[in-house]
């Protein structure tokens, strides 16, 4: 790939940049003095490109065409936009040295100078040397978020080594930099922007000597579209299944898709189940596949988890009842989950929130004189059976700002059989 430019330099500006070291072929530079001024070498990491800013080491007043002369063996090469060359390691080149050489030639193809570069890949940042230059960075962050970071990191840095450094960054296409120290930069999208977006930035270091030392780098993003996750909870409900045994395996759908939810992201995994009882969790991760245990005589139960982006982690049971029982399952307690959000609004005068919680309409039961009763207190607030004693009162004094969660263990009895459980409560003021 070749192209031709023009750029002229004043004597300051040829002064200012001739500065790195040379080799090859110096007598084909005009007049005596050398045309393309590149480092000899340059380090990075396993699969991070290296960046060349061709305008800072192109030294002419001429229409001049530049090429590769020399294709690197462990890599590719190739020009980006007007004055960038980007060097990129095999993804199999993780340790060890390449090379290239770049070229400038003139109108009538004669070559004015040659230079070869050597690319390094070292397995750890630590060992980046002083001066190495600019190494690129990417970052992922959400639709609407920005972002704080410094991009000198990985760039072999050495404080006790330099005079004086200089950072500074070109505009991105989608969104905004801004300089928020000597090394940070914080980037911002454009709203509602979904996409990739990039700028280069430019790391000049002043050695003890008075010398310059000038590279290039590419800080990329990747902004995904903002999701509301907690709405994704809905579709991972608790959820109780009646089946005729017989059968020596059965599919229960755990994943119940619905319009808030967008993300098709998530893990399920089992952390418990009946004794005897076998289960795992469909390919497309939407059914758990459960095999009946031979020891129990009502039911069965499967715990699981589902971990969604973000790290947020739902802790699940599927209960499985069975129809030929005979009524023997007359108290079966499932786990009841409540979100209460804007509770602020709902405060009584003494700053409490109060509701009324009814479990046993999730629950097994065979006669209206069942009983419910309290086993352990929600570390949050109190709960007290009403008077019908099939309800629980739930109130909590609301001097918190953040989301926070707890949960009341409860029992449910009818016909001198008990069983319990737990009601979840996220309370959000």
């Amino acid at each position: 790939m070749k192209r031709s430019f023009i750029y002229l330099f004043s004597i300051v500006a040829l002064s200012l940049w001739m500065s790195s070291c040379d080799v090859l072929e110096d007598d084909t530079a005009p007049k005596g003095e050398e045309t393309l001024d590149l480092n000899l070498e340059k380090s990075t990491l396993p699969g991070v490109p290296v960046y060349f800013d061709l305008e800072q080491v192109f030294q002419f007043d001429d229409v001049v065409d530049f090429g590769i002369s020399l294709e690197p063996a462990k890599g590719e090469v190739f020009f980006i936009g007007d004055a960038v060359l980007k060097y990129n390691p095999n993804q199999d080149f993780t340790e060890g040295s390449d090379m290239f050489s770049v070229s400038i030639t003139d109108e009538q193809q004669n070559v004015l100078d040659i230079d070869t570069i050597q690319v390094i890949v070292l397995r750890d940042s630590s060992n980046v040397p002083c001066f190495n230059g600019a190494l690129p960075e990417f970052y992922v962050l959400d639709q609407n978020e920005s972002i704080q970071f410094d991009p000198t990191v990985n760039d072999g840095l050495c404080p006790d080594q330099i005079t004086s450094f200089e950072l500074k960054a070109e505009d991105p296409e989608h969104g905004e930099v801004e300089k928020v120290s000597d090394t940070e930069f914080s980037y911002t999208p454009e709203d509602n922007y979904v996409g990739h977006d990039f700028f280069f930035y430019e790391l000049k270091l002043v050695d003890l000597e008075g010398e310059e030392h000038v590279s290039v780098a590419k800080v990329e993003f990747e902004i995904k579209e903002e999701k509301d996750i907690e709405a994704c909870e809905a579709s991972f409900p608790f959820k109780t299944y009646e089946i005729e045994l017989g059968e020596p395996l059965y599919e229960f759908q755990v994943y119940f898709a619905n319009d808030s939810c967008q993300t098709n992201e998530w893990s399920i995994d089992i952390t418990d189940v009946s004794e005897g009882v076998e289960a795992d969790v469909s390919q497309d991760q939407k059914f758990i596949r459960y095999a009946p245990s031979s020891a129990a005589d009502s039911g069965d139960y499967v715990y699981y988890t589902v971990t969604l982006p973000g790290d947020i982690v739902l802790e699940r049971k599927l209960s499985i009842l069975f129809k030929d029982t005979n009524g023997e399952n007359c108290a079966e307690a499932f786990a009841d989950e409540y979100t209460f959000t804007n509770i602020q609004d709902s405060l009584l005068n003494n700053n409490t929130f109060e509701t009324v919680l009814q479990p046993a309409l999730n629950d097994q039961y065979c006669t209206e004189d069942f009983e419910i009763h309290i086993l352990e207190q929600p570390s949050l607030g109190e709960a007290i059976v009403q008077e019908d004693g099939k309800t629980i009162r739930y109130a909590v004094e609301v001097n918190f700002e953040e989301k926070k969660e707890t949960t009341i263990k409860y029992e449910i009895c009818d016909q001198g059989k008990c069983d319990f459980e737990f009601i979840y409560l996220d309370l959000e003021p």
